[in-house]
């Protein structure tokens, strides 16, 4: 038969992924457009990131044969550039056909900080600030340890929240995932961990131990029905430790040389519970 000297022509490859994130870096695909039946292809990724050519090769069923499972992993962030070209039975090699896309695999990162050192009313503000403008952040991404969170608010990479307090330790989780930016990679899990100061339920205080007089000016007394005390402190309105009392279940304490304010009488059983009381220096 007469040899074909006429290359492959006409045909034009796409990449398939809108963007090449963290997702589906492991499985792109391209697609081609007006391919020659029985031609060979031949293929290369690059970024304009660097790294070291991602290669492969096959031959062409249909014109519009998809080419699928190709691991870009390897490749570094920035504009990817597929380059492909087409060989008849012949040997005849077309021009490279091109196409452009962007890789982003860029987790997003988190961090949780709080409007308050110490919150002494059993709530607090938390501000979460993503790296990057985020989408799908929902109440029910915020995972509580001894509290919950309410009335979250806000949009792009700054949101807040209400977290009420039901003990000392509070811990917030945000699992990896939860988010997603532009491009489609999701975050890093994050904790953040709140030591604060949680007044008791006043019933329970009533009950279990009473302070007075309440505003005081030279002494404050106690009365307990709490066995197995631990550990006694004052705290001032900035959560700061002024006094450790120790294991005795003071009955009557000075506080002449406090400085005018709100302070908290803190006492801890050995068993590990926790009873917060509120009283006033005059």
């Amino acid at each position: 038969r007469t040899k074909d000297t006429t290359a492959p022509e006409g045909y034009s490859v796409s990449i398939d992924q809108g963007v090449i994130n963290s997702v589906n870096q492991g499985a792109v695909s391209f697609t081609f457009a007006g391919a020659e039946t029985g031609a060979a292809y031949s293929y290369s990724f690059t970024s304009d990131g660097g790294g070291s050519d991602v290669t492969g090769n096959g031959q062409i069923v249909n014109p519009t044969d998809q080419v699928r499972g190709i691991d870009l992993s390897s490749l570094p962030d920035g504009e990817i550039t597929l380059s492909v070209t087409l060989t008849d039975a012949d040997g005849n090699t077309g021009s490279p056909t091109d196409d452009t896309g962007i890789k982003d695999t860029g987790v997003v990162t988190l961090v949780i900080t709080s409007s308050e050192e110490n919150p002494l009313d059993g709530s607090f503000i938390v501000i979460f600030t993503f790296s990057e403008a985020v989408t799908g952040f929902e109440l029910e991404d915020i995972k509580v340890t001894n509290g919950t969170a309410s009335n979250l608010e806000g949009s792009g990479a700054v949101y807040k929240a209400l977290i009420v307090t039901t003990d000392v330790d509070v811990i917030l989780d945000i699992d990896q995932g939860s988010v997603q930016d532009i491009n489609g990679n999701g975050n890093q899990a994050t904790q953040f961990r709140h030591n604060g100061l949680v007044l008791s339920n006043p019933d329970k205080i009533d009950r279990y131990l009473k302070v007075f007089p309440n505003p005081a000016a030279d002494f404050i007394q106690i009365e307990f029905n709490i066995q197995n005390v631990e550990l006694q402190s004052i705290i001032d309105s900035r959560g700061n430790t002024i006094r450790v009392l120790g294991d005795k279940q003071s009955s009557r304490i000075s506080i002449i040389e406090l400085s005018t304010g709100v302070y908290y009488l803190k006492t801890i059983t050995k068993d590990g519970n926790s009873f917060v009381a509120r009283f006033l220096k005059k």
